[in-house]
């Protein structure tokens, strides 16, 4: 009996060390736990469905990098995305993209990423990207670690 109490303990204590592992951050550097909890958004308004990816938010980094997909079937994507895309501070001051790096206007699916000067000292992030197929305003909103 004391052997299968072991065993049992064994076997429990290693499920919560591979799950620990996996989802709690062992072995990873604070950053990279505080990337993995920044997990992509979707907004599917409109014609055009657009997922966003946080990438780069460390407060020492030389500039805050989003992974962005556009899609759709239905119109022809155009424009700069830094053109219309801002991040949104705490105070809700709006701060323009740097720049896209990634797939140009004309075609019904693009990917790249947007890049941001970083802001200083603010836990909330809000990617505001405005004006595709006809929808105003897009929000994505993280709260970092």
């Amino acid at each position: 009996m004391k052997s299968k109490t072991t065993a049992s303990r064994f076997v429990g204590w290693s499920v919560v060390f591979a799950f620990m592992a996996t989802f709690g951050g062992i072995g990873q550097s604070p950053s990279a736990v505080a990337a993995t909890s920044l997990v992509a958004q979707t907004n599917r308004e409109g014609n055009v469905e657009v997922k966003v990816t946080p990438r780069t938010l460390a407060a020492d980094a030389a500039v805050w990098e989003f992974e962005v997909t556009f899609s759709t079937h239905s119109v022809t994507l155009t424009g700069d995305p830094a053109q219309f895309s801002v991040l949104v501070d705490s105070r809700g001051n709006t701060h323009p993209a740097l720049k896209w790096k990634g797939d140009p206007a004309g075609s019904h699916h693009r990917k790249g990423s947007l890049q941001f000067k970083p802001l200083a000292g603010d836990a909330a992030v809000e990617l505001r990207i405005n004006g595709v197929a006809g929808v105003a305003s897009r929000s994505f909103r993280w709260q970092r670690q």
